[in-house]
């Protein structure tokens, strides 16, 4: 089955009506990235609709966590890496000439696969884009705080313990503080690479109505290996293949009636 779908795969990507209606907040443009003598990324182009969940799904290795990487620059420090094309985050160019990496980042918040709070106390993982920031007002630290915790639907569970560590919350509510801390900076885009792959079924269910909640606030670009998470979760799925976007539509449409047979043997789990 491999050999045939590499046989088969399209160059050119698949993208359906529904995608060109929408406002795109981050524009990608032949976007291309080798590590080394190695091409990772292949002719990308897409448009980021705004105010929406877009699900990236393909096998392990297509290229993925590259390209979610590739939007806020973390693969600006690997030495070996060169890139060409561009991306569009709200029409400013993220690698043109004298971009300023640390400003860029404010702008577009991440969440790993596996939660990483700072050794600190809560309230500080929350606020910590504001102190870096040069905030020293603690009500507005605070009001910061509250808000960014109750929009990761955490400050219920914790309220009564701001000045805890961090490293004292389970899996899942780690998972939610790194996304309030991602979401106190006010991003224009919120980068999650497979949120939710180190957490168990109920941490997972909440994290997914957590991603409903944001989306409308928030434009989210998500890497999920699980099909049932992009179909639940997600408003606008894109198919990746060995670097490249096979096909982008509306997510409903991606899993009912996709345009290619490759789309529809790696969704109904006849490869991958």
């Amino acid at each position: 089955m491999t050999n045939t779908f590499r046989v088969q795969m399209p160059h050119k990507t698949e993208v359906h009506a529904g995608v060109l209606e929408e406002d795109p907040v981050l524009d990608i443009e032949g976007f291309q990235l080798w590590y080394g003598s190695k091409q990772a990324l292949f002719d990308v182009s897409m448009r980021i609709p705004r105010g929406k969940v877009t699900a990236l799904i393909g096998p392990s290795g297509c290229g993925k966590s590259t390209l979610l990487r590739s939007v806020n620059r973390l693969n600006d420090l690997v030495e070996s890496v060169r890139i060409e094309g561009n991306m569009l985050l709200n029409e400013d160019a993220i690698y043109g000439p004298g971009v300023d990496v640390i400003e860029l980042r404010k702008r577009i918040g991440m969440v790993f696969q596996k939660p990483n709070p700072f050794p600190m106390s809560i309230f500080e993982n929350v606020v910590y884009s504001l102190r870096i920031d040069g905030e020293r007002d603690r009500r507005v630290l605070a009001e910061s705080c509250e808000r960014s915790l109750r929009g990761a639907g955490l400050w219920d569970e914790v309220k009564s313990r701001l000045s805890e560590s961090a490293l004292q919350l389970s899996g899942g509510q780690q998972q939610r503080l790194c996304i309030a801390r991602a979401i106190a900076a006010e991003p224009e885009v919120l980068l999650l690479d497979e949120p939710c792959s180190a957490l168990d079924p109920i941490a997972t269910g909440r994290i997914e109505d957590l991603i409903e909640e944001l989306k409308g606030s928030y434009s989210i670009l998500m890497v999920t290996h699980n099909m049932q998470q992009a179909s639940r979760a997600s408003d606008f799925t894109a198919f990746m293949y060995l670097g490249r976007i096979v096909e982008f539509g509306r997510t409903n449409d991606m899993f009912m009636t996709p345009h290619l047979g490759q789309t529809e043997d790696y969704v109904t789990g006849r490869f991958g």
